[in-house]
């Protein structure tokens, strides 16, 4: 009766299909058997979908195929969710009909028109919203959500698995081979996901029963990691032989299976070892990591450099992506600690290599790529091997191989592209070689200064220094990424980011951690101590940003970091003198010596001088500002405090040299000005005799030329 009704709905419009449909997907449920078969319920739903499916075509329905696929995969998910134990192959069959009969009856492969053409509609549009999109969404979801009951509560059923594989595998074909399949493809990849995280779930959970004894689940750990290899690797193959029959065409369909190809696989396996995987050394998950990162780069290769021209492509450059990620993949499996902070740098380095090979633009993003993986294996492990096995050795113990060989990595790599046309890349390359370069001279002294301890549970100012050198380099990183791509958000973050960094410094260098106020030992090496780990070397890294920022960032933040950087040379100057005269304690309590006070005006005048010669040189009006309000510090300390505390010779030699100093500088403003009148006259003569000839110029174009025939002799006939 139900096929019947169908029948006539031919003729009668979908209204009476969607009246048959019901009743058709009724009628199972009001017989009653005493021997019900799974095979012979879903044989009959399958009957009426197919029906459905061939009217739908002949009419160019669109409600009734959606109401079919709900119809079918609400009966297939009740049978697998109440009876658990009944076997999965008969609704796994029907599913199978349903994702058979959308790839070749409806719509089948060629697609129906729709009622009305919308010519203003991109390639996208029609990809990711075509006009029988609801009844492809609503399978796709039945497929999705029948995975995960199937896997979830068929525990005890051994085709629960293999049936689930078979649905994910056939919604991935399907969205490989229509291009209405976008659903398809998203959803698959979902549902292998779903499907994998509950069966380790289930692996590594133990079951207690009634009588109290405990059993493991069904799935075996090894099964497990079996499906999530495979699931990925069929991924892979329909990706590359989509790419492969498209050709170098960014088709839609071809992106967004590059995309769900190199993302699917590795969130496979990296779910199947952290729920299942040997944390120490697992060979099975490296092996297959370096086996991805064959097919991936293969599948790169074959699609090669589109058009012969040296330009992003978004297909290839995810596909070398992938590759990228499976190498380091492989390389957390089968190495820990030094071997992985460093491989995963050289492995960066060998695609920037790569690009003397095949002259892709994203080769060298990798080693960008790297060193954010490096720097956030860093910032998981400080030590790089662990605390107990660091050592104590000064300079030369694994920090210094786990920090400075990824930054001479980034030094190298910045040189190397100094002259490449991206200048977001070069912009990149340099802002973190300057980074891991103050990271790792930071960390060494910290580790030399503290006998081999990098943090502790006080705060002392060396702690807070390497905090200081990574928030100015996380500003020089976001300036250099928004130059790469100009964003709003990178621009606010980066000046918000230094003007916090500056804040840390006013707050914790000069005053709350102070060695000068908390007593804090500043160590006994000369010159590799806590003044240089806190005071010079952020010192240079504000004045190296300042320089960065000129022409790119606004002048207030451009003097701020300038201000900021002469402001630390002033601390590592002035501390050093005491602690030349004090020694590793620096503490107020010790007071102040007469040669001492003498030594401050004279240091205070030389830096004076160099702030003013590095001003003048670099054209940066904020340090000669800074070089002139050092010089009012040391005239008034000289004539306030020298001048009572100083005695005989002390005092002449500090007035002599502050005379001396004073009248150098005016001959040094003297020079500059009369260069500068030097430069501005020959520039103003220049500007004249350009004037000059142009007006000149501008005059012989009025005048017209005398006529040329008057000058011919009169000739007679």
């Amino acid at each position: 009766m139900s096929l019947a009704t169908l029948a006539l709905a031919l003729i009668h419009g979908q209204g009476l299909a969607g009246l048959g449909l019901l009743a058709s997907f009724a009628t199972p449920a009001m017989v009653d058997s005493d021997a019900p078969s799974p095979w012979f319920l879903f044989g009959f739903l399958a009957i009426v979908w197919l029906s459905n499916a061939v009217a739908s075509r002949m009419r160019d329905w669109r409600v009734a195929p959606a109401l079919a696929n709900a119809g079918l995969s609400l009966w297939c998910m009740g049978h697998v969710v109440f009876y658990p134990m009944e076997t999965m192959v008969a609704p796994g069959f029907a599913l199978l009909v349903m994702i058979a009969g959308m790839a070749f009856v409806w719509p089948g492969p060629k697609t129906p028109q729709p009622y009305i053409v919308r010519v203003n509609r991109s390639a996208w549009e029609l990809y990711l919203f075509p006009s029988h999109g609801a009844a492809i969404l609503i399978a796709s979801l039945g497929i999705l959500a029948n995975v995960m009951a199937m896997v979830s509560a068929g525990m005890g059923n051994d085709s629960a698995e293999w049936v689930a594989a078979a649905l994910i595998l056939a919604l991935a074909l399907l969205g490989a081979g229509r291009k209405y399949g976008a659903y398809a493809v998203v959803l698959s990849a979902l549902a292998a996901f779903g499907a994998i995280r509950a069966m380790a779930e289930n692996a590594v959970s133990t079951t207690i029963d009634a009588a109290g004894e405990s059993y493991h689940a069904p799935f075996e750990p090894n099964l497990v990691v079996g499906f999530a290899f495979g699931l990925g690797l069929i991924f892979v193959l329909i990706g590359g032989a989509v790419n492969w029959r498209l050709g170098e065409r960014l088709l839609p369909r071809s992106v967004l299976w590059s995309g769900v190809a190199a993302i699917t696989p590795l969130s496979l396996a990296g779910l199947s070892y952290v729920f299942l995987g040997n944390y120490a050394f697992d060979p099975s998950h490296g092996v297959y990591g370096l086996f991805l990162a064959v097919l991936y780069l293969s599948v790169a290769w074959r699609l090669g450099n589109p058009a012969g021209k040296d330009r992003y492509h978004i297909n290839r450059d995810l596909w070398t992506a992938a590759s990228w990620a499976s190498l380091l993949f492989a390389l957390a499996m089968l190495t820990e600690g030094v071997a992985t902070t460093l491989g995963a740098a050289l492995i960066g380095f060998a695609y920037l290599l790569g690009q003397r090979i095949k002259p892709w633009p994203i080769l060298p993003w990798a080693m960008a790529a790297s060193a954010v993986f490096v720097a956030g294996r860093i910032a998981w492990q400080p030590t790089i091997v662990g605390a107990s096995q660091l050592g104590k050795t000064p300079i030369f113990n694994a920090l210094l191989i786990g920090y400075g060989g990824p930054a001479l990595l980034l030094i190298l790599s910045a040189w190397m592209m100094r002259k490449s046309t991206d200048i977001r890349l070069r912009s990149v390359l340099e802002a973190l070689a300057s980074l891991f370069a103050l990271l790792t001279l930071g960390v060494l002294v910290r580790h030399a200064m503290n006998g081999g301890v990098l943090d502790s549970s006080v705060p002392t100012l060396s702690e807070q220094a390497i905090y200081t050198l990574l928030t100015i380099g996380a500003s020089a990183t976001l300036m250099a990424l928004d130059l790469r791509q100009p964003s709003i958000v990178f621009r606010t973050g980066s000046m918000a980011v230094g003007y916090i960094s500056m804040l840390s410094v006013l707050s914790a260098h000069f005053f709350g951690l102070n060695p000068y106020f908390t007593g804090e030992p500043t160590g006994d090496i000369p010159f590799f101590n806590l003044l240089f780990l806190a005071f010079l070397l952020p010192g240079f890294a504000y004045g190296a940003a300042a320089h960065y920022a000129r022409a790119r960032r606004p002048l207030h933040y451009v003097m701020a970091l300038a201000l900021t950087g002469s402001a630390l040379l002033f601390g590592y100057v002035t501390l050093s003198v005491r602690r030349l005269y004090h020694g590793a304690d620096i503490s107020e309590w010790k007071g102040f010596l007469q040669p001492e006070l003498y030594t401050y005006s004279a240091v205070w005048l030389v830096l004076a001088a160099v702030l003013l010669v590095i001003g003048y040189r670099f054209r940066a009006k904020s340090i000669r500002l800074a070089s002139a309000g050092l010089m009012l510090v040391v005239v008034l300390k000289v004539f306030l405090i020298d001048m009572a505390n100083l005695e005989g010779l002390f005092r002449v030699l500090s007035f002599v040299g502050l005379g001396v100093v004073l009248i150098g500088i005016g001959r040094f403003y003297q020079t500059i000005l009369g260069d500068c009148r030097t430069r501005r006259k020959q520039r103003r003569c220049w500007t004249r005799n350009r004037i000059s000839k142009t007006r000149l110029r501008i005059r012989r174009k009025r005048i017209k030329p005398p006529d040329d025939r008057s000058r011919i002799p009169f000739r007679a006939a």
